[in-house]
Order: C-alpha cells, then structure tokens, then sequence
C-alpha cells in the first residue's frame, strides 16, 4: 500500500536513527493488524479514504514519532525533532564552515600565528562563539514561543493522501539532471572563452571599464584552464547520462567522485599559495594603509580568494558526501534487469 509506506517514511523522518528500524517495525505491525481486522469486517480490501480514516486515528507523522521520543522541558516533544533539524541547519551551514576557514588560517599561515601568539589565538574564535550562542538563545526561544502559545495546532492538521512518497536515493530528478546541464555548459562556455568573448572582463573593457579580478584568480585560470575544462565537460557528460536514464550509476557516481576531489585539489593549491598575500592584504585593509584603486584591487582580489574556498569547501562536502554512497552503494533491480536485458552492455551510459 503506498501511502502506508509514504506514511512511514514520514514518520520515520522524525525518529532517532538507531531506534528507527525498530519502532517502524513495531508500528508497521499494528498499522497492518488494523487493516486486516478492517477488511476482515468490510469483507474487501480498503480504499484510499478507509485507510486514510485509520491513518487519521493513529495521528500526524509528526506526533507518532513525538511518542517515543524522550520528553523534553523548554522545546516540546512535537516541537523538538524540528528544533533539532534547525540546530543542525545552524551548525553544519554556519559554523563549521567558518570552522574550517579559521582552521586554514591556523594551519597555513605563519604571520597570523604570530599577530596572534598564545591564548591569543583562541580568542580570534569569540566573534564566531557568540554567533554560535546567540543562534541558539534566539532558535530555542523562538520554538518555546511557539510551543508556549499553541501555534502546534496546525501541525497536526494534515491529510494522509498528501504525504510525498519516498525517495529512492538512487533515482537522480529530471529537474536535477537538466539544471546541471544548464548551468555547466553555460560555464564551459564562458570558461572556454577566456578572456575574450564570454569573458566579463573583457565585456567590462569594451564598455570602458578598466580593472582585474587580481592575482588569486589569474593564477587558478593560468594554472588549471585545461583541467577545470575537463571536469566540467565530464559533469556535463554525466548529467546528459542521466537525462538518459535517471538511475545514478557507480560509474557516474565514481565520475564524480574523482571531479569534485579534483576542483578540490586545484582550489586547495591557490589558496594555500595565495594565503599569506591574501592576508597581508587583509590586514592593509583593516588598517587602512591602502585607499583609492589599490584598496578596489585587493578587495576583489580579497573576494576571490574567499570565492575559491567556499567553491574549495563545497567540493570537499561533495566528496565526502559521494562516498558515503559509494561505501553504502546496494545495486538498483530496475538498473540490474535493464542490464540483462540490454545482453549486460555496460550501464554507464544508460
């Protein structure tokens, strides 16, 4: 039955990962006792409204997996899987990234470490510390408000024909497959002209502005031109395969495995060579030792830098994230039988 599944799924959402199975098991147990007993009395099989009536009785996704959660004070037991999704958004999205860029500073850069020297050097961490404390003051004071004053209500206002159905991690979205053949060509194409015809500095020049994108990126564009080339077409290449045929593949998985811990690699080179001038040129900035067009070119300069290592960073949560998948890889039937039928060709291009 699949909005009983979609309705698990659902519920599942919400519970702890090592309980999960177990208390979908148990649930799923008496959610089928219900229904036989059901169709037992009925003598046919349910339709969509009569297993939905049950569905209603046994509740809202939200507040069946409440249930066996452990109670809380200050957030709700309704309330608290959302809460926790929230703090995790903050964590993984806000501050570990800042993390990672503090700990670049640390690592690679001798004259910040001496500006910096002893307990010094952690105190460089309290403007992020207090962001860090004040996101979660104002999340947690947020979610009493809305538990204290009864805006719960609406979460449990729901219809069980309206619950989405469940992912398979293995199906890449048409939308998804498309956009990313959009977006890439549209940069192989600028990247690959130049600095010429789709180039934006070019464009600038012929309309009578004079300037550069700075040393950090002339360098990543004179060292890695062909190569960053390359895996864009391959991305491209890959999305195309799965227009063809939307089921991720562990070759096309392992394409990408190998191109997002190349941009890495290439990102990673410039911004540790880059890293001490970068820095230089912050603090000239900070001091306002520079001004006029000096001060325009290291601010750009400054922004690419910090461009290159979020593009540096996202790569290497990509990587990690696809290998996740290879390691936890189980092979797709519906990919296996097209194989078989297909006399085993090999499934890379679909």
């Amino acid at each position: 039955m699949e909005m009983l599944d979609r309705y698990l799924n659902a519920v599942g959402f919400w519970l702890p990962r090592r309980q999960k199975q177990d208390i979908l098991a148990e649930l799923a147990e008496d959610l089928h006792g219900q229904i036989q007993d059901k169709e037992a009395a009925l003598l046919h099989r349910l339709n969509d409204d009569e297993l939905a009536e049950i569905l209603n009785k046994c509740g809202a996704p939200l507040v069946v997996a409440s249930r066996y959660l452990p109670q809380r004070y200050v957030v709700g037991p309704l309330l608290f899987p959302i809460y926790k999704f929230v703090l995790k958004l903050l964590l993984f999205g806000y501050i570990v990234p800042w993390l990672v860029v503090w700990l670049g500073f640390v690592s690679f850069s001798p004259s910040y470490r001496a500006a910096h020297p002893g307990l010094a050097l952690v105190h460089t961490l309290q403007p992020i510390w207090m962001i860090a404390i004040n996101a979660f003051a104002l999340t947690t004071i947020g979610f009493w408000l809305i538990d204290r004053f009864g805006f719960t209500e609406k979460l449990t206002r729901w219809d069980p024909r309206k619950l989405p159905a469940p992912l398979d991690p293995q199906r890449v979205p048409v939308s998804s497959a498309l956009a990313d053949v959009v977006f890439n060509s549209i940069f192989l194409l600028w990247w690959l002209g130049y600095p010429h015809t789709f180039s934006i500095s070019y464009a600038l020049e012929r309309a009578g502005i004079h300037g550069s994108w700075g040393t950090v990126w002339q360098d990543f564009v004179n060292n890695f031109y062909w190569p960053v080339a390359v895996v864009v077409a391959l991305l491209i290449a890959v999305s195309l395969m799965n227009l063809r045929r939307p089921y991720l593949t562990r070759e096309r998985l392992g394409i990408r495995l190998g191109a997002n811990a190349a941009m890495a690699g290439m990102t990673g080179y410039i911004l540790v060579t880059h890293l001490s001038a970068v820095h230089a040129q912050m603090t000239q900035l900070s001091a306002q030792a520079v001004t006029g067009s000096d001060a325009a070119a290291m601010g750009i300069n400054i922004f690419m830098y910090l461009l290159l290592a979020s593009i540096c960073v996202g790569c290497i949560g990509a990587w990690t994230y696809s290998l996740i998948r290879m390691f936890r890889w189980k092979p797709n039937p519906e990919i296996a039988a097209s194989a078989v039928r297909s006399g085993g060709a090999f499934v890379l291009l679909g």
